[in-house]
Parts: C-alpha cells; structure tokens; sequence
C-alpha cells in the first residue's frame, strides 16, 4: 500500500508540473520568418509552401547546400534553383538575389520592407544572395 501511495505522489506531481509549464509558441519558426527582420526564400509562388530564413547580415554564397526545412509544398528540396518567391522583412537593409554561386550570375535587388515572386530571370534559379548595407 505504501509503494501505491509514492506512486500517487510522484503522478500528481508530474501532472501539476505539465499543468503548471508555460506553453511553447506553435509556430516558433514562422515567427521567424514573417515576423522578424529576416529574409525568407519560399518554395511556392506568393510566399507559400516550405521555406527557409536568414538573418540580417548574414549572407549565403551558395544556396545549394540549404534546404526547405518548413512543412508544406517543397519541404526537404534544395533552396539553390528551387526558389519561386522572397520576402526581405527587414525594414532596412535591401538583399541581392544572384542565379549563380558566389554572387555571380544575374542578380536582383529585394528592396527593403519588399516581397515578390521572383521574376522569370530567377524563378527556380537562384544560388546566393547577400545583404546590402
């Protein structure tokens, strides 16, 4: 009987203590995403479907080694050439999208604040980018 009462008290305890933590964000990631400063690659046209987010300042020289790590459309594909739509959610700083590796190739400006399906010249073709001052 004593070992059925410690079993009680070990219960309720867990049980009070998953009551008792805070509740995680659902959606962690897209906070990320969409409601940051961040630079966000999508898989799908109009900003749907997988995706994947990169910090201010920190540019990528070679996006085929990323993958779309997001659920939906796209999820598991390589970034490099699989891109159809960006989103620059800083509000400062503009991102220079390029077709090849190492910023070379054709490349475009993403204004600040922008977001766009990529135009024909780098639909499914972009490689690197990088931040602008």
């Amino acid at each position: 009987m004593r070992a059925g009462k410690k079993l009680a008290a070990v219960l309720a305890s867990a049980v009070a203590t998953v009551i008792a933590a805070p509740a995680q964000p659902a959606a962690a990631a897209a906070y990320n995403c969409f409601l940051s400063q961040n630079l966000c690659l999508f898989y799908g046209t109009f900003n749907q479907g997988s995706y994947v987010f990169f910090t201010p300042g920190v540019n990528d020289a070679n996006l085929n080694d990323n993958t779309f790590a997001e659920s939906g459309s796209g999820q598991g594909q390589t970034v490099g050439n699989n891109t159809r739509s960006a989103s620059n959610y800083n509000s400062s700083h503009a991102v220079v999208l390029c077709t090849g590796v190492n910023y070379s190739g054709i490349c475009r400006i993403l204004a600040a604040s922008d977001d766009w399906n990529l135009p024909s010249d780098l639909t499914r073709n972009v490689e690197s980018f990088y931040w602008v001052a």
